[in-house]
């Protein structure tokens, strides 16, 4: 499925307008019939990405959030600044699409279709209440159900949230719903899917945060005419302002703040640059595929100038189910605006989610600096090569595994358990957690985490599991070499006092 997208501070906003949305949301459970991946979509407003910013532009305050929009099927804009940013670094998304404006709608069709809704979390019964007002709007809507249960995603309790969620995620399958509304807000609803997504049978999840509390009507909405001209927020802080102010205000600012470079470096490329020889030889790219050594091999040429129209020429040629590793030239290429920064990103999260490696060449200072400022440096930091000679030796060699290791080691009176590679996506048990520590016969251990380059909420609950076992066989521990992203995440998932001390 193609996708229009424009690179909002390192996270992809699809372009759509609202009708457009809801039929990629169809596509998208149609598609699940099709390979069994469940679907997820969100709806960012600036609060969702400045919580997952810091001011720094080398990391993010919250690395996994950050990951899951960036792997997410849909994303839409769920806020008017976001809008109004995006028409400053390239061709503005069209239009702003709500989670409180997106549901209805989505009923209704759903209701016409015969595909049917589930309606988990939200405040105290909420969740009924949306569904039943949606019920009486569309009566030949099919509600699979609802649930107001309560899920961890931070804290001590995380340890226990795989048995916690086995009996939501029993009761979502046997409804056989089409469509899951996670109202748990931001970003526990993301990252509560990302934890079960393995085990969810449902096409497709959508985080829609206190959207259920506008359709029940225990808080109102603005009138129209101001949704209209992008002043919800002002009407939402008028009637609570005391526990808004710093979400409009304060957040809006950071917002502002945040996107400030990369508006900057966007205009000053576009008087620069389009003006000159760039803007005339504008190209179209070009696409070829051999066997490079012991790999298939497609590269990419990209063009001088990579925007909203180059790209939709280049999407056209490549296919949305790859059979190669990809190589992207960048050699010409002196400018690219947030469309084309999307096709970039986008080319490399399909084909490494089809276990395909991408690489980028001859990255110019342009490039360097306009993945930096759009926060994507941290994307290609390891997958640049100066080269397309290099790049295909790089990929003849296999690519390199990042998978988990966990290893046992004798060091004298202490034992050591050492946690390296990319601890994602971990499916682990408490007797895996045990198993792992009655091979250390010492008295006390150490955990060395030094060369774990990633984690998320899952391996932070492994680590927990690991430590639970350690502390029922009465071993003294310590966990060392926590640094970067690790280290990140830990803190987090408030979970800095079991596993790196008070």
């Amino acid at each position: 499925m193609k996708r229009s997208a424009r690179i909002m501070l390192g996270v992809p906003i699809d372009s759509l307008s609202m009708e457009e949305a809801v039929e990629r949301i169809f596509l998208l459970v149609d598609e699940y019939r099709a390979d069994g991946r469940p679907r997820l979509v969100c709806t960012v407003n600036t609060d969702f990405i400045v919580n997952t910013l810091r001011w720094s532009l080398h990391r993010s305050r919250h690395p996994e959030l950050l990951g899951i929009m960036r792997e997410a099927d849909l994303v839409t804009a769920d806020g008017m600044p976001v809008v109004w940013a995006s028409r400053f670094l390239g061709p503005p998304i069209r239009e702003r699409v709500t989670g409180a404006d997106l549901v209805p709608v989505l009923a209704r069709e759903a209701a016409g279709r015969g595909k049917s809704i589930y309606f988990l979390g939200g405040n105290a019964g909420s969740a009924a209440k949306a569904a039943t007002v949606l019920g009486r709007l569309h009566p030949d809507l099919n509600i699979a159900g609802w649930d107001p249960t309560y899920v961890h995603t931070v804290g001590p309790e995380l340890v226990h949230a795989d048995e916690y969620d086995q009996g939501i995620i029993d009761r979502i399958n046997a409804s056989r719903a089409d469509i899951l509304l996670i109202a748990f807000g931001n970003p526990k609803q993301e990252i509560w899917f990302m934890l079960n997504r393995h085990r969810l049978m449902v096409p497709v999840s959508i985080g829609i945060g206190g959207t259920y509390d506008f359709i029940s009507g225990s808080i109102p909405r603005a009138p129209l005419w101001m949704r209209e001209y992008g002043l919800e927020w002002l009407f939402r802080f008028t009637q609570d302002p005391k526990r808004l102010w710093k979400r409009y205000l304060v957040d809006f600012a950071k917002f502002g703040l945040l996107v400030w470079p990369s508006v900057l470096l966007h205009q000053y490329m576009k008087m620069m640059i389009l003006g000159g020889e760039a803007g005339e030889r504008k190209g179209s790219g070009s696409c070829t595929a051999e066997i490079g050594g012991n790999r298939k091999v497609s590269t990419l040429v990209l063009p001088a100038i990579v925007d909203g129209e180059t790209v939709s020429g280049m999407a056209e040629r490549l296919s949305e189910r790859p059979s190669s590793d990809l190589i992207l030239d960048a050699s010409n290429t002196a400018f690219v605006d947030s469309a084309g920064l999307a096709f970039i990103m986008g080319l490399l999260v399909l084909w490494e989610r089809h276990g395909y490696q991408v690489l980028l060449v001859g990255m110019s200072g342009t490039l360097r600096w306009s993945l930096f400022c759009n926060r994507l440096g941290d994307l290609f930091e390891k997958r640049h090569c100066r080269t397309v000679h290099e790049a295909r030796a790089r990929l003849d060699e296999g690519p390199v595994k990042r998978e988990f290791r966990v290893e046992h080691r004798d060091a004298g009176n202490t034992g050591s358990i050492r946690v390296s590679g990319d601890l994602r996506h971990v499916r682990s048990s408490s007797a895996d957690a045990a198993s792992l520590v009655s091979m250390v016969y010492q008295e006390s251990c150490t955990i060395d985490l030094s060369g774990c380059t990633s984690v998320d909420t899952s391996g932070i609950i492994f680590l927990l599991k690991l430590r639970g076992a350690l502390v029922r066989r009465g071993k003294r521990f310590t966990f060392t070499g926590i640094t970067g992203d690790v280290k990140q995440m830990i803190k987090v998932t408030q979970v800095e006092s079991l596993l790196m001390g008070p």
